[in-house]
């Protein structure tokens, strides 16, 4: 029976194969991002963004840069379910860095315990509630940075 089968039939169900394929694909992503996320709302607190998955997504509400960094407040993007703030260093020199990073509220803050390379990134733990308002510090420097810092800062945000 399928050697009768009629050229159109077969360019019909091939092209009703693709569609449902390509819709699959289309969906599958936006599915993805929101199981990425290990934690969610209270459960996040003090815990890492970028090893939780929270910073999947993530915005940046502010930021400010110095000669050799660029500071980030960031928010948990809605698809994650984690609602969290916290902060990002990001060496933007040319060679490797200590960095430290504060979101001011309790004790997250952090240094490196080693230079990080240009273009790395170090992140606070994050605070939960997202909606609570606090200032952002950040910094690199070629000696260690001793926390917690409080310059330079801003916010509150």
């Amino acid at each position: 029976m399928a050697a009768n089968t009629k050229p159109a039939d077969k360019t019909f169900k091939f092209a009703i194969i693709t569609l449902v394929m390509s819709l699959i694909f289309t969906l599958t992503p936006s599915v993805e991002a929101a199981a990425m996320a290990t934690c969610s709302g209270s459960g996040c607190e003090a815990l890492n963004p970028n090893s939780t998955g929270c910073d999947s997504g993530a915005s940046t509400l502010r930021s400010f840069t110095g000669t050799g960094y660029k500071v980030e407040l960031r928010q948990a993007g809605a698809g994650t379910g984690c609602n969290t703030k916290w902060t990002r260093t990001q060496n933007t020199s040319s060679i490797s860095l200590y960095a430290g990073a504060r979101y001011w509220v309790h004790a997250h803050y952090l240094s490196s315990p080693a230079p990080i390379s240009p273009l790395a990134r170090i992140y606070t733990h994050m605070h939960w509630p997202a909606n609570e308002t606090y200032m952002y510090c950040g910094k690199t420097n070629t000696s260690p940075i001793g926390q917690p810092m409080t310059s330079p800062c801003q916010g509150p945000a």
